[in-house]
C-alpha cells in the first residue's frame, strides 16, 4: 500500500548494496488494465527510464497480480516464485535485500530521488498449515522508507491477501530477530483452521507457444527459446529471441562441426538498420571469416517466419522462428545425447562487420512438452574458456608485447650496432645492448605469439588466414633462426699486421722486394705495405746498411719462421665464413626490422577495427621516423668523425 496516486515498484536485489542496476523488479501503472503483463517483471540494466525493461512474456509467471488505487492510495499485489531460472532468488529462509520505488503520476517515469525510492532488509520465513508465527508488532517508520501496511479494509474492491509482513527498520539497517515471546507458536489456533488455510497451488501448464528456456550465452547476451514437435520430423521447429545490452548487429548459427568454426557454418544475421522483411533477419553461408565471405542464402532457402528486429532503451531485440531440419542446410538435433554446435556474435555498430564478440556453445534441445513440468532440461556447455572481457585483456597483452619487441628492443639491438664505434670508450657495451635486446625481442615474440593461438582457438577461428595472421607466423619462425643462429657466430680471422700475426712471426721485407711485387696479390703479400725496416727480431739477421745511408740496395735477410697456428688457406677460408655470416645475420636483422614494424602497424589497426578504439597508427609511425632520424643523424656524426 503506496500512500500516493503514482506508479509504484517493488523489487529486490542481489546483494546488499541495494543498488538499482541488476535489481529485478515488480512495477504496477495503474493506468494500465490488470493482466499478464501489468503488474509486471522488469529488468533494471540503468537508473534511467529507457534501462528499465520487462521480462519476456515467458518470464512474466505472476499469479494473483493486479494494481488499483482507492482513496488517493495505490494498492499493489502479486504472488512470486522464489526461485525461478534465470532470475534473483528469494532466500526463503533468511535475510533478503529489497527496493521500493513510486513515481510522480501513474505513468512510469522519474522518481523522487529523496522521498520517493528506498531499501531495507527483511528476513522471510515460509508459512506452514501446523505452525503459525505470530506477526511483529509493527512500529513506527519513517516517511522516507515507505509504509507496507495491513490489508485493505472491508468493502474493498480487492480480496485481502493471507498475511502481510510490515517492514520494521529503516533502509539499509539490521532486522531486529523477534524474541521467543513474539515469535512463539500459537496454540489458540484450532488444527481445522491451519487447514482451511493450507493452500496448494494449481500445476502450471506449460505453454508451448511461448519461449521456455534461456541460455546466458554471454553476460551481454541472452537467449529464449522453445522447441515445438509439429507432427513430422520436417516441420519441427525452434523459436528463439535474442536480447543484447546494447545497439549492433546480432548473429547466432549452427556450426558445420563439434569444434564450431566460422568456416563452413550457417546463421541467422539481424541487421538493424535495414528494414525487417523475408531476408532480415537473414540465413547466410560463412564462406571465409572477411566480410567478403559472409554471404546471403538465396530467396528460396530464406525461410525463417515470424522475424523481427527491435532496438530501444538500450537493447537490442531480435525474435525469429526456424526449422529444425531443411534439405541443402544444417540441421539442430533433439536430444540429451545429440547436443546441437551454435555460434554466436555481435559487433560495434548496427552495420555488418568486424565482431565485437564472437563464440560457440552446445546446447542438448527437447520437445516442449506441453505438460505440467519438463521431461529433460537442456545442457548448456560454452566451449569458449574466455569471456569477451579476458579475451580483450589478452588481445591487449599480445599487442604491447608485439610493440615492445619490434617498436622498440628490435629498433634499439640494430642501432647499437651500427653506433658501435660511438659506444666503444665503453668497452662491450654495444655487443651487450645489441645481444639482450634481441634476447627479449625473441622472449616477447614467443608469449605474444602464444596468446595470439590460444585466443584465435577460444574463438573458434582458423589459423594463420589473414595477412597479420601468416606474417605473425613467418616472424616467429624467422625470429627464432636469427636468434639461433647468434649462438653459433664463427670466431673472427687473425688481423694482418707483422707484430700480431698469426699466420708468420716475421716476413722477408727488402726494399728492392717491394719495388718488384708492388701491388701482387700473391697470398703473403696482399694487403702489406711497405715500412722502414724494424728492430731486429728473434732469429733474425740483417747486413748493414751503405755507407751513404740510402736504402737503395739496402737489403735483410729474415729467416721465415712457420707459426703454430692456421695456415694462410684457412685464415683465407675462416674469413670467407665470417663475412657470409656476418652479410646473413644483417640482411636477415634488416628484413626482420621492416617486417615487425610494419607487423605492429598493422596489428594496431587490427586492434582498433576489432574493439572499437582509435587507431593509432599513424602516431606509431610519426615517432618510429622520429627515432629513426636520431639514429640516422649519429650515424652520419660517426662517419664523419672517422673521415676527420
Amino acid at each position: 500500500e503506496f500512500d500516493v496516486e503514482a506508479w509504484v515498484s517493488f523489487g529486490w536485489s542481489p546483494d546488499d548494496k541495494g543498488k538499482m542496476i541488476g535489481s529485478e523488479a515488480i512495477i504496477g501503472l495503474p493506468l494500465q488494465p490488470s493482466g499478464p503483463a501489468n503488474p509486471a517483471k522488469y529488468h533494471m540494466f540503468d537508473e534511467k527510464v529507457e534501462g528499465v525493461l520487462p521480462f519476456d512474456m515467458a518470464g512474466q509467471t505472476l499469479t494473483d497480480a493486479a494494481v488499483w488505487q482507492e482513496g488517493g492510495k495505490t494498492y499493489l499485489r502479486f504472488t512470486k516464485k522464489l526461485e525461478e531460472p534465470g532470475e534473483i532468488p528469494i532466500n526463503s529462509e533468511g535475510l533478503n535485500y529489497w527496493m521500493w520505488a513510486y513515481g510522480f503520476e501513474n505513468e512510469l517515469g522519474l522518481h523522487d530521488k529523496k522521498t520517493g525510492t528506498g531499501a531495507f532488509s527483511l528476513s522471510v520465513t515460509p508459512c506452514t498449515p501446523s505452525r503459525a508465527i505470530a506477526a511483529p508488532v509493527p512500529s513506527p517508520v519513517p516517511p522516507t522508507v515507505g509504509i507496507f501496511a495491513p490489508v485493505p479494509t472491508a468493502g474493498s474492491p480487492v480480496p485481502p491477501p493471507v498475511a502481510i509482513f510490515v517492514p520494521v527498520p529503516t533502509a539499509g539497517s539490521p532486522v531486529p530477530t523477534p524474541d521467543k515471546e513474539e515469535g512463539k507458536i500459537d496454540e489458540s489456533v484450532p488444527e481445522k483452521q491451519d487447514q482451511d488455510t493450507e493452500a496448494v497451488d494449481p500445476p502450471t501448464v506449460l505453454d508451448c507457444s511461448d519461449y521456455q528456456h534461456l541460455a546466458e550465452i554471454d553476460p551481454k547476451l541472452t537467449m529464449y527459446y522453445v522447441v515445438n514437435e509439429n507432427g513430422n520430423a520436417s516441420g519441427d521447429t525452434i523459436s528463439v529471441k535474442l536480447e543484447y545490452q546494447g545497439n549492433a548487429w546480432l548473429a547466432l548459427g549452427v556450426a558445420e562441426n563439434a569444434e564450431g568454426k566460422m568456416i563452413g557454418s550457417e546463421s541467422v544475421i539481424a541487421l538493424p538498420d535495414v528494414a525487417v522483411g523475408p531476408s532480415n533477419p537473414g540465413e547466410y553461408r560463412m564462406v571465409s571469416e572477411k566480410n567478403e565471405g559472409v554471404f546471403l542464402m538465396e530467396g528460396a532457402k530464406q525461410t525463417l517466419s515470424g522475424g523481427s528486429i527491435v532496438q530501444e532503451g538500450g537493447m537490442t531485440i531480435v525474435e525469429f522462428k526456424k526449422l529444425l531440419r531443411e534439405e541443402g542446410k544444417l540441421g539442430m538435433t533433439v536430444g540429451e545425447e545429440l547436443p546441437t554446435t551454435f555460434l554466436w556474435a555481435y559487433g560495434y555498430s548496427n552495420d555488418l562487420n568486424l565482431h565485437k564478440a564472437t563464440g560457440a556453445f552446445r546446447l542438448s534441445l527437447n520437445y516442449c512438452s506441453g505438460g505440467t513440468d519438463e521431461s529433460a532440461k537442456d545442457a548448456f556447455t560454452s566451449l569458449n574458456k574466455y569471456t569477451a572481457e579476458s579475451r580483450r585483456r589478452m588481445w591487449t597483452a599480445h599487442a604491447i608485447l608485439g610493440l615492445l619487441a619490434w617498436a622498440v628492443l628490435a629498433p634499439t639491438a640494430i642501432a647499437s650496432s651500427w653506433l658501435r664505434k660511438l659506444l666503444s670508450k665503453y668497452g662491450g657495451l654495444w655487443f651487450k645492448i645489441h645481444m639482450y635486446s634481441n634476447i627479449l625481442v625473441i622472449v616477447m615474440t614467443v608469449v605474444s605469439f602464444a596468446l595470439a593461438i590460444i585466443l584465435v582457438s577460444d574463438e573458434n577461428k582458423s589459423h594463420f588466414v589473414g595477412t597479420h595472421e601468416a606474417m605473425g607466423l613467418a616472424i616467429m619462425l624467422l625470429a627464432t633462426f636469427q636468434s639461433t643462429n647468434g649462438f653459433f657466430r664463427p670466431k673472427p680471422a687473425p688481423k694482418d699486421e707483422i707484430a700480431k700475426t698469426s699466420r708468420l712471426s716475421a716476413l722477408v721485407v727488402n726494399h728492392a722486394y717491394h719495388e718488384r711485387d708492388q701491388g701482387s696479390d700473391d697470398e703473403l703479400g696482399s694487403g702489406i705495405s711497405w715500412t722502414p725496416p724494424p728492430p731486429p727480431l728473434p732469429g733474425v739477421s740483417t747486413a748493414t746498411p751503405s755507407p751513404e745511408g740510402s736504402l737503395i740496395g739496402d737489403s735483410f735477410e729474415i729467416k721465415m719462421i712457420k707459426s703454430a697456428s692456421s695456415s694462410p688457406s684457412e685464415i683465407k677460408k675462416t674469413k670467407i665464413v665470417r663475412t657470409v655470416w656476418e652479410t646473413l645475420h644483417k640482411m636477415l636483422g634488416y628484413f626482420l626490422l621492416f617486417i615487425g614494424l610494419w607487423q605492429v602497424s598493422s596489428g594496431i589497426e587490427l586492434y582498433a577495427a576489432k574493439f572499437g578504439t582509435t587507431n593509432l597508427s599513424y602516431v606509431y609511425w610519426w615517432c618510429i621516423g622520429a627515432v629513426a632520424s636520431v639514429v640516422l643523424a649519429l650515424t652520419v656524426y660517426v662517419r664523419v668523425r672517422e673521415v676527420k
